[in-house]
This record gives structure tokens, C-alpha cells and sequence, in this order.
């Protein structure tokens, strides 16, 4: 079966046409709470939370499991870290935190 002819010449064309940027309430307001975080240099254990509702609330359990110094000390270190390894190995140390969510509290800038 031949293809038809597609009604857009390159990929950017096609997503810059369908693809939308507005985040929806509960995100843009998640992303306003952690830039507090950021500038402070440090998430709270409230903020974690917040980011383990937002990406995979089955993991709440083990995100409480962590005490509040270790996840003010494990966060700082990960946004003092100049690499991303550096970074996702901080946060991967916190119980509950997994790449995707290491990577959704440092995408949130």
C-alpha cells in the first residue's frame, strides 16, 4: 500500500501546530512552589510530597519514610551538583525516588 502524501514537510511544522505549552493548574502551581525551593537550594519534606502527588503518589509511603534533614541535605546536594548523574544519584538516594521523579524535580526550574 503506497503512503499518502503528508500535509506537513518537516516534523517541527507538524508539532509546532498541535503541541501545547499551557500546563494545567495543579502543575503550574507545583512549578511556582518549587522555585521557591530552588532559590532556597533545598526541598522540603511538604515539597517532596508535593512532587511524588504530582508523579507517582504510590510511592508516598517511602517519600514519608525519609526524615526532614535527609531530604533537605539530599536536595541540596542535588541542586549544588554540576552534572545530571551527580544530581539523579543525590535524589535517587532519598527512599521513593526514582529516575522519573529525580528527573521531575530537576526539570522543574
Amino acid at each position: 500500500m503506497a503512503l499518502k502524501e503528508v500535509p506537513y514537510r518537516k516534523v517541527a511544522s507538524l508539532v509546532a501546530g498541535r503541541l501545547s505549552t499551557d500546563e494545567d493548574r495543579g502543575t503550574r502551581d507545583l512549578i511556582r512552589r518549587l522555585r521557591r525551593a530552588r532559590a532556597r537550594r533545598y526541598l522540603t519534606p511538604g515539597e517532596l510530597e508535593a512532587v511524588c502527588r504530582w508523579k507517582s503518589p504510590r510511592a508516598l509511603h517511602l517519600i514519608r519514610s525519609n526524615r526532614a534533614s535527609r531530604v533537605r541535605a539530599a536536595t541540596r546536594r542535588a541542586l549544588a551538583a554540576r552534572s545530571e548523574s551527580a544530581r539523579l544519584e543525590e535524589l535517587r538516594a532519598l527512599r521513593g525516588v526514582s529516575v522519573p521523579m529525580a528527573s521531575a524535580i530537576l526539570d522543574r526550574r
